[in-house]
């Protein structure tokens, strides 16, 4: 009863607080209309208890684009964890280890939407529900409208990017998120098995976040302040440029950090050497920082969970699975911290063009390895990515007579995750390191540099790479799939 008496009785004092602040809120957020650069913005107030979370989301859309917008989509990821869904997270061979406490469903359900501070009409849509179309009236270029939207996220028990574990709560995938906008139009992407079905722009983001006091938070943003009342804590973030916020609460971390000139970084440990782990990730941060430039976080946060994968990269947060090797843990950090410039600082569309993030994010390990470790163990990096490769190249030619080894499609293009792994990360690995090895290392890194630059804060697809990097025969023949390795 604790949990539901909690969440019921604290909304109605706690919103009516929001409701004053939200007013404030609004009128800052229109008085810098006329500032050089604007993002759209989030305000999320939570209310976690008993597996579920409780939310008032307040979003401000600001049309930066040449076209008219008549409605606003949002992506319910949670609704991928529901009972029966057609695009579950996992897949069938998975689910077992991904539900090791037995089986369990989550979703997120709307109770209520507003436009302009008055009730607006709203619809449901997708295989699983899991797309919200908000009906905004029309939205010219340079104008802003904001929406509000009341939402409970159930939790389901596993160890997906959405879970609750029995050391932790994952909480990704649990709030609406406005779908990325690509040539002028929304992008609904269904959830993928494997893979990031995941698309959105920057967004500037203010969350609070209440829950029972004996949970330490890891979280995407920086705090800005800690009230603690009779109904448990309240911790306050903001987070500036990012692309998704997410967190990973626990009662068991150990917590230590460190701060890299502006830089915070948290590292939350649930087995212990947390001063070693930290140091590892301080190193990291520091050198992809000097080789590439800034990211636009005032802190990273790496947490450990129990989780079906390495780790999952958020703005801001990384999730690390705590169950890893020594050589698979240095791995995992090091490619989800490289994720906070390729994929935070410079994004791009992850359902149709994964190899692009994923791709830069192993060959920006590599480069760490090599600094850090040594050729040997850099060399066997890419010599794993080959001979792996080559065996699956080996291997589906056999059984089909070909392999599909083009680069530039969605997921649910690739017919598995063993084909997905190969030319995601592998083969564009591959893309990168033998572009290093054409033009010299050091010529390689200035242009990532250049590409990390102008393109701060936006996306990219292919041509982008090539304008910055150049040798675009060299990489349309991988993406192609005409290149022969």
């Amino acid at each position: 009863m604790y949990g539901r008496i909690f969440i019921l009785t604290f909304l109605k004092k706690f919103f009516t607080v929001i409701t004053l602040s939200a007013i404030c809120f609004s009128l800052f957020f229109f008085s810098s209309c006329n500032s050089k650069k604007r993002h759209p913005s989030y305000r999320i107030d939570l209310v976690y208890s008993n597996g579920e979370i409780c939310g008032k989301l307040g979003y401000k859309f600001v049309n930066s684009y040449n076209n008219v917008f008549n409605s606003l989509i949002f992506s319910l990821r949670a609704n991928a964890y529901k009972e029966g869904a057609n695009h579950p997270p996992v897949s069938p061979s998975n689910t077992v280890k991904a539900y090791p406490y037995g089986q369990s469903f989550g979703e997120c359900q709307i109770y209520g939407v507003k436009v302009e501070g008055q009730t607006a009409d709203y619809e449901i849509f997708g295989d699983d529900g899991e797309f919200l179309k908000i009906y905004t009236g029309e939205i010219y270029e340079n104008q802003s409208k904001e929406v509000e939207i009341e939402f409970k996220t159930v939790i389901p028990k596993s160890i997906l990017r959405l879970g609750e574990t029995d050391q932790t709560v994952n909480l990704g995938d649990f709030f609406p998120i406005l779908c990325g906008i690509e040539n002028g139009s929304f992008q609904t992407l269904t959830y993928h098995p494997f893979g990031d079905s995941l698309f959105s722009q920057v967004a500037d983001y203010t969350v609070n976040l209440t829950l029972p006091s004996q949970f330490s938070v890891a979280s995407s943003g920086s705090p800005t302040k800690t009230q603690i009342t009779e109904h448990g804590t309240t911790y306050s973030y903001e987070l500036n440029s990012g692309r998704d916020f997410a967190f990973v609460i626990s009662k068991n971390f150990e917590i230590r950090s460190v701060i890299i000139e502006d830089l915070t970084v948290n590292y939350y440990s649930l087995g212990g050497d947390c001063e070693q782990k930290l140091s590892l990730a301080k190193d990291c941060l520091q050198f992809f920082t000097k080789t590439f430039g800034s990211i636009p976080y005032k802190s990273v946060s790496i947490a450990e969970t129990p989780f079906i994968n390495g780790g999952m990269e958020y703005s801001g947060l990384c999730m690390l699975s705590n169950c890893l090797s020594e050589e698979d843990f240095k791995y995992s950090l090091y490619h989800e911290l490289a994720h906070q410039w390729w994929y935070g600082g410079v994004g791009n569309n992850q359902f149709s063009c994964a190899y692009i993030d994923e791709g830069l994010a192993e060959y920006s390990t590599y480069l760490y390895l090599l600094e850090k470790e040594g050729e040997s163990v850099a060399n066997t990096m890419i010599d794993n990515a080959k001979c792996a490769y080559k065996s699956f190249f080996d291997i589906n030619s056999l059984l089909s007579g070909s392999a599909n080894t083009t680069m530039n499609r969605t997921l649910s293009e690739f017919s598995s995750e063993y084909e997905y792994i190969n030319i995601a990360y592998n083969k564009s690995l591959l893309a990168f390191y033998n572009y290093g090895v054409t033009v010299g290392k050091n010529k390689a890194v200035k242009n990532l540099k250049k590409l990390y630059k102008d393109n701060y804060l936006g996306e990219i697809g292919l041509g982008e790479i090539i304008t910055a990097l150049g040798h675009g025969e060299h990489f349309k023949s991988f993406v192609e799939g005409k290149v022969i390795i």
